[in-house]
C-alpha cells in the first residue's frame, strides 16, 4: 500500500515539474537583441526582459569590431540570422541550441534581412554610408543578395540589382514574389519580382531627384514594412544641401505609404526634421505603423516611439511617446498578439517595452552601458 502511495507521489511530482519547465519555455517570447558594440546577440524574456542567454559572434578569429546589425527569425525551420557588417559576413544559428551552423561571406557591408522560410531563402540588403567615430562605413553597390539555406548552411545563390546604390530598406512581401527596397541616397523605391526577374524603380520625391543613381541624400529612406497592398517607408531626413543652389533646407522626417502594385504614392506623414524615422514595424492584424524616431542628439525629446493608423488613403496620428533619457533609438519588434512594442537605444544601450495601444513605457533594461554604437536590430519570436 506504502509503494503504491510513494508511486503516486512520485508520479504528481514528476507531472508538476513537467508542467512548470512546459510553462516556463511555452510562457513568454523571445526576444533577440543585436549588441553592435560588444559583438553579441542577447536573447531575452519578451515578458520581463530578463536575459536567458548571450552569444558572442565571432565569425573571423582575432577581430574585434564585427558589428552584429540586424537579427532574423526562421522558427518554421528553427534558425536564427544576424548580419555582421564589418566581416561582410552573414550567420546562422540554431533556434534551439543557439548553436552557430554556418557563416557565409556577402559581396560588402550586409544591413537589413529578410526570410521567406517556405523557400528557406534570405535576402540582404546594404549598409548605408555613415562615419563611425572617423570610420567610413558602408557600401555603395546595386546588389541585393538571395541566400538559400538548410540544415547543412547556406549557399549564396544570386545578387539582384536593385538600379539605384545603397539599397538600404528591405521588405519581402508575404507571398514571397516581390521584394521591396529602397536607396539610402538616391531616394528610389525598386521593386523587385523575384520570379520575372523584372525591376521597377520610382523616385520618392521626383520633383527633386528623378535620376536612380544620383546620390542626392535628401530623404534618405531607411526601412520598409509591407502590409497587405501598402509598402510604408521611414524617411530620416535632417539638414540637406541642394547640390545645384548650395542652399541648405531643414527636411522633415518623414512615412510614406506606396500602393506595391502600381508603385504610386499614396500618403505622405511628416514628423519634425529633429525626429530622424528609423525602424518601422506593421501590428500583425491592425492598420497601424510604429515608427521608432531615432531623435537628434541636440534636441531633447526628440527620440521616441509614434504610432500611426492607415485608412488605405491618408494617415491618422495615434500617439507619440518621447523622453529626454532616450538616446538615439534603433531597432523595433512588436510581439504576436499585437500588445506590445519593444525599441533598442543604439545610444543608450537600452531595450524599452511600450503598450502598443496607449504608448505607455512599461519597462526598461539596460544591457550596454559604454560604447558609441550599442545596441542595433531586435527580433521577437511570434
Amino acid at each position: 500500500m506504502k509503494s503504491k502511495i510513494l508511486t503516486i507521489v512520485i508520479l504528481l511530482f514528476i507531472s508538476c515539474e513537467s508542467d512548470l519547465t512546459n510553462s516556463d519555455t511555452l510562457d513568454f517570447d523571445k526576444l533577440y537583441v543585436t549588441l553592435q558594440g560588444t559583438d553579441k546577440v542577447v536573447i531575452l524574456n519578451a515578458s520581463t526582459l530578463e536575459i536567458i542567454e548571450e552569444i558572442t559572434i565571432d565569425l573571423m578569429e582575432g577581430m574585434i569590431g564585427e558589428t552584429p546589425h540586424y537579427v532574423a527569425l526562421d522558427e518554421e525551420n528553427g534558425y536564427w540570422f544576424v548580419s555582421a557588417i564589418m566581416t561582410n559576413k552573414i550567420a546562422m544559428y540554431s533556434i534551439d541550441t543557439n548553436e552557430l551552423i554556418d557563416a557565409i561571406s556577402v559581396n560588402e557591408d550586409p544591413a537589413i534581412l529578410s526570410i521567406n522560410s517556405a523557400l528557406k531563402k534570405i535576402y540582404s540588403s546594404r549598409m548605408m554610408i555613415m562615419n563611425m567615430g572617423g570610420m567610413i562605413m558602408g557600401s555603395e553597390t546595386n546588389l541585393v543578395d538571395e541566400i538559400s539555406y538548410d540544415s547543412d548552411g547556406m549557399t549564396l545563390i544570386q545578387s539582384h540589382d536593385s538600379g539605384s546604390p545603397t539599397p538600404h530598406a528591405l521588405s519581402l512581401t508575404d507571398d514571397g514574389v516581390i521584394l521591396l527596397t529602397a536607396s539610402n541616397t538616391t531616394d528610389f523605391l525598386s521593386k523587385i519580382n523575384l520570379i520575372s526577374g523584372e525591376v521597377s524603380s520610382i523616385s520618392l520625391d521626383g520633383d527633386i531627384n528623378d535620376i536612380p543613381t544620383f546620390p542626392i541624400n535628401r530623404l534618405k529612406p531607411l526601412e520598409i514594412t509591407d502590409n497587405g497592398e501598402y509598402a510604408f517607408i521611414s524617411c530620416t531626413g535632417g539638414e540637406w544641401q541642394d547640390p545645384s543652389s548650395g542652399q541648405y533646407e531643414e527636411v522633415n522626417g518623414q512615412v510614406h505609404a506606396w500602393n506595391i502594385s502600381t508603385l504610386e504614392k499614396i500618403s505622405t506623414y511628416d514628423f519634425d526634421v529633429y525626429s530622424r524615422p528609423w525602424h518601422i514595424d506593421s501590428h500583425p492584424y491592425e492598420d497601424k505603423i510604429y515608427i521608432v524616431l531615432s531623435g537628434s542628439s541636440s534636441t531633447d525629446n526628440s527620440a521616441g516611439l509614434a504610432c500611426l493608423s492607415f485608412n488605405g488613403s491618408s494617415f491618422s496620428h495615434e500617439w507619440t511617446t518621447t523622453n529626454s533619457e532616450f538616446d538615439t533609438l534603433h531597432g523595433i519588434a512588436i510581439s504576436s498578439d499585437g500588445a506590445y512594442v519593444y525599441v533598442s537605444g543604439r545610444g543608450d544601450g537600452n531595450i524599452y517595452k511600450f503598450d502598443a495601444l496607449t504608448g505607455l513605457l512599461i519597462n526598461t533594461i539596460n544591457l550596454i552601458s559604454s560604447g558609441m554604437t550599442r545596441t542595433g536590430g531586435i527580433a521577437i519570436t511570434q
